[in-house]
C-alpha cells in the first residue's frame, strides 16, 4: 500500500469508527513510520532532478525509466502529488483503531527504522505485529510471496481470535 493510500485508509477507519459501522479486523502498513514519527517535508516542491534522485535512492523506480521524457513526466507528476499529500498530512487526534495492526519494513529501509514502525503499536486496541524483512524500502519487490504469506498468516491468526 502506498504511503499516500495508507494515510487515507487510517483516516477512513477513524471515520467509520466514529459512525459506529463495521470495521476491518486488520490494517497492514508497509515501509511507513507511525503517525507520531511523521515529519512534514518539502520534497514535493523540489526540482525534478531531486525528486528523481529520491525515487532511485528508495529503489522503487528504475533509473532508466526516468531517462525517457514521457515516462519521467508521468512518474514525477504522480510522485509529486503523492509526496505533497504525505508531507503535508497531519492527524488531528490520536484515536486508537479497533483492529490489529501489522507493520512490515525492510531492515535496510533508509526512511523507516524499527522504532518508528513499532510506534504503530500504540494505535491499535486489539494487537500489533511487526515483521522485518531483508531489503530496503521496497523489500517486497524481491520476494513478494514472503510478504503475502505473512499477511495470510496474520489474518488467519486474527480471524481465529475473533470467531
Amino acid at each position: 500500500m502506498s504511503a499516500c493510500l495508507l494515510l487515507l485508509v487510517v483516516k477512513l477507519i477513524i471515520e467509520v469508527m466514529n459512525r459506529n459501522k463495521n470495521l476491518p479486523i486488520m490494517l497492514s502498513v508497509s515501509s511507513r513510520e507511525a503517525p507520531q514519527f511523521h515529519q512534514s517535508g518539502i520534497l514535493h516542491q523540489q526540482s525534478d532532478q531531486t525528486l528523481c534522485n529520491e525515487l532511485v535512492r528508495l529503489g522503487g523506480t528504475v533509473s532508466e525509466l526516468l531517462e525517457i521524457d514521457e515516462m519521467r513526466k508521468i512518474i514525477l507528476s504522480t510522485m509529486r502529488t503523492d509526496y505533497s499529500l504525505i508531507e503535508r498530512w497531519k492527524l488531528s487526534s490520536h484515536q486508537k483503531i479497533p483492529c490489529h495492526i501489522c507493520a512490515f519494513i525492510g531492515c535496510d529501509d533508509p526512511d523507516v527504522n524499527e522504532e518508528q514502525a513499532k510506534g504503530w503499536e500504540v494505535w491499535s486496541e486489539t494487537g500489533f505485529t511487526l515483521d522485518v524483512f531483508s531489503g530496503g524500502h521496497f523489500y517486497f519487490n524481491q520476494r513478494p510471496q514472503i510478504l503475502i504469506q505473512k499477511l495470510i498468516s496474520h489474518l488467519r491468526q486474527i480471524m481465529q481470535k475473533t470467531i
